[in-house]
């Protein structure tokens, strides 16, 4: 897997999507039916004493799933709910509490099903080791910034489920030919999810596992723009998302902070400054309807491997954003460089397909405000020609949130095909979250190698694996 698709998916997943939770485009969280899942559990301060004020969450690492609250109470428990989903939960202190938030856990694995379910340990407020103010760029307070620690030693290079299922060379594949009305990729026969931890007693598991793309660490800033986080000790990739103008800042050098055993006596000190939003467009659907509600960013593409292999390659910098009520967003992206500017399909939309631009800021601060050729302020979306299905190596279920690659296939001269990894990637995605393992492309004629990275969570023991598929003219 290319560092691009990694690292994206990471921050996608986790960082990016739990900071958009706080947008003005999420709705209202609904009141608890039958159809909710239920965590209870109980909430204890650093010391293992039950805390006696605060909040707990539970949210969805996704854009467009309101998030749930539920006040924690004076002996220290709570019951949240909200629709079965696949969530975190988290345990948010009191206001002015020099404790930070508990670590997110991830409770999917039970709460994907209506029920109640009791967590098998407290979620216990953290001791702040990073500590700073969210300012704007005006340089004043900005209060309800989410703030995000994300594990920088993770952050980047190829990785997800293991080593290839082949090898980068290329094996031998005959072509079928045959007319392909569906494309559908599995992973390898001998690989299979890991199984969610999820007790015989309806308890929910906390170990939070080695999953790919966890949120390590979050705080909401207060009226004056102050925020704790408590990570462990590391190097820690510190970003924040401001829901009143709908930027983020970006994961930079300048983002990143080393935590030692000193700082939970004396907290490392990380200022966030959003500067002045210098790149702008407006999204639109193939009807020529506002696109909103989707992510919108920019990365800095790795010198080599846009050269050598023609992908953008995620190298630490960039800046992101969502679209709004009319399509349009604006983010910051403060250095000059060449970017790749990507417009994500909102989660389950199979109408649309992903939006790719590699563009060049020639000075620091210089503003980029059209896209295409002939250049235009509007990107318009592309309806899809591939539609095709992830499956599970053994139940043949859809996986959600695989990774799906496609590159053109050379002929080798004698029958045989290999993917033409020079030219990079022409289209990827992620797989839908609604248990089809559905995703779409769009693809001139031709044939490629369809490459499938296993999901950014359950995939232990999953390995990569890819398919060669003909596209022909309509849908395929």
């Amino acid at each position: 897997m290319s560092a691009t698709s990694t690292s994206l998916r990471r921050f996608l997943r986790a960082g990016v999507a739990t900071a958009l939770l706080a947008t003005g485009m999420i709705v209202a969280a609904p009141s608890a039916s039958a159809a909710d899942a239920t965590v209870t559990g109980s909430v204890v301060d650093n010391n293992g004493a039950a805390a006696t004020s605060g909040r707990v969450m539970l949210f969805e690492p996704e854009p467009g799933v309101a998030p749930a609250y539920a006040d924690i109470a004076a002996d220290g428990t709570f019951s949240v709910s909200a629709p079965a989903g696949a969530y975190f939960v988290v345990a948010l202190p009191a206001d002015g509490s020099a404790l930070a938030p508990s670590a997110p856990v991830d409770v999917a694995d039970s709460t994907e099903t209506a029920g109640t379910y009791a967590l098998d340990s407290p979620l216990a407020f953290s001791v702040a080791t990073i500590a700073g103010t969210v300012t704007d760029a005006d340089d004043l307070p900005v209060e309800g910034a989410w703030v995000i620690a994300m594990d920088a030693s993770s952050m980047g290079g190829p990785g997800g489920g293991g080593g290839d299922g082949y090898d980068d060379e290329g094996g031998d594949y005959d072509d079928e030919g045959g007319d392909y009305s569906e494309t559908t990729t599995t992973l390898g026969e001998e690989y299979q999810s890991a199984e969610g931890a999820k007790g015989d007693d309806g308890s929910a598991s906390t170990s939070g596992g080695d999953d790919e793309g966890e949120p390590e660490a979050f705080a909401i800033s207060d009226a004056n723009g102050a925020y704790k986080l408590g990570t462990p000790e590391g190097i820690w990739i510190v970003m924040s998302y401001n829901p009143n103008t709908g930027e983020a800042t970006a994961p930079g050098p300048g983002a990143m902070v080393t935590v030692t055993a000193a700082s939970a006596t004396t907290p490392e000190t990380m200022d966030i400054n959003f500067p002045e939003a210098n790149v702008s467009g407006t999204v639109v659907d193939p009807n020529g309807d506002p696109y909103s509600g989707t992510f919108v960013m920019a990365f800095m593409c790795d010198e080599w491997g846009l050269e050598e292999m023609g992908e953008c390659w995620f190298a630490g910098e960039g800046g992101f954003g969502d679209t709004g009520a009319d399509g349009s967003f604006v983010m910051a992206v403060p250095n000059a460089g060449t970017y790749q500017l990507e417009v994500e399909t909102k989660e389950g939309d199979t109408s649309v397909v992903r939006y790719t631009e590699v563009f060049t800021l020639t000075a620091a601060g210089e503003a980029k405000t059209t896209w295409g050729s002939p250049a235009s302020t509007i990107i318009t979306l592309s309806a899809p020609n591939v539609v095709g299905t992830a499956l599970h190596p053994t139940t043949l279920e859809g996986l959600d949130d695989a990774w799906v690659m496609a590159f053109p296939a050379v002929d080798r001269g004698d029958g045989t095909y290999e993917a033409n990894w020079a030219l990079g990637a022409t289209a990827m995605g992620p797989t839908t979250r609604d248990g089809t393992g559905t995703f779409t492309m769009s693809l001139a004629e031709g044939m490629y190698f369809f490459e499938l990275d296993p999901p950014w969570r359950n995939s232990s023991g999953m390995m990569r694996s890819k398919t060669l598929k003909t596209i022909g003219p309509g849908v395929n």
